[in-house]
Order: structure tokens, then C-alpha cells, then sequence
């Protein structure tokens, strides 16, 4: 498993330096998802939120699950 996450971080770094990207505005980013959430007066109605997620690891018998309510 190590050898193939070896392999695609390679991957990754040979096809990233051939193009000249710039990084995005971190207001933009925000912007863009509060249109694509329905805008401002949708997000202001949110009270709650509730994140679910679960852990896998490489080593055998760790693993985990957990969730949040924000």
C-alpha cells in the first residue's frame, strides 16, 4: 500500500509541474459555496449541523467512527 501512495504522490507532482496553475482566492471559494448552498439568507435559516464520518487506517484494528453536532 505504501508503494502504490509512493506511486501516486509521483504521479501527482510530475502532472502538477507541467501546468501553471494559480491558487484561488479563499473569498471566492467561500462565495461559490454559499451561491451553490442557496445564498445567504438559506445559510442564516441553519441551526444545526451534524457531520458523520468513520476512520480506516493501514494497521489492522484501528479503525473508528464518530460524528458531531455543530
Amino acid at each position: 500500500m505504501r508503494c502504490f501512495m509512493r506511486v501516486v504522490i509521483v504521479a501527482v507532482v510530475i502532472l502538477s509541474a507541467g501546468s501553471s496553475s494559480r491558487a484561488q482566492d479563499a473569498s471566492k471559494i467561500i462565495d461559490r459555496y454559499v451561491r451553490a448552498t442557496g445564498g445567504a439568507k438559506a445559510l442564516k435559516k441553519t441551526q444545526t449541523v451534524t457531520l458523520e464520518g468513520s476512520l480506516a487506517g493501514d494497521s489492522p484494528g484501528k479503525s473508528g467512527a464518530g460524528g458531531a453536532r455543530l
